[in-house]
């Protein structure tokens, strides 16, 4: 986002169509290969994504929109490195 230079809705529009695509490939994968949706996760999710839906408004006219792009940015990274972390661990089992 930082990079290219996008707008605060544009990054977000690609951000939800992005993780719509994830989502819908993952679960079609729980459902058709690995035995079912695991609801005790998709619980979670689906409270988290609620929450968000409802506060990330609010948080996104209260705070600028560049301070915005640094956070997201810096959560993307962390994330990233958890993956890469939990898939390192895991690969040595």
């Amino acid at each position: 986002m930082l990079l290219f230079g996008f707008e605060a809705a544009e990054a977000i529009a690609l951000g939800v169509v992005l993780l719509s695509i994830n989502s819908i490939y993952l679960a079609l994968l729980h459902i058709l290969f690995l035995g079912g949706v695991p609801w005790e996760i998709a619980a979670f999710t689906i409270l988290g994504c609620v929450a968000g839906a409802q506060t990330a408004p609010l948080l996104a006219r209260w705070t600028k929109e560049k301070l915005l792009k640094i956070i997201f940015a810096c959560i993307a990274i962390l994330d990233g490195c958890l993956f890469i972390y939990q898939f390192a661990i895991w690969s040595h089992k």
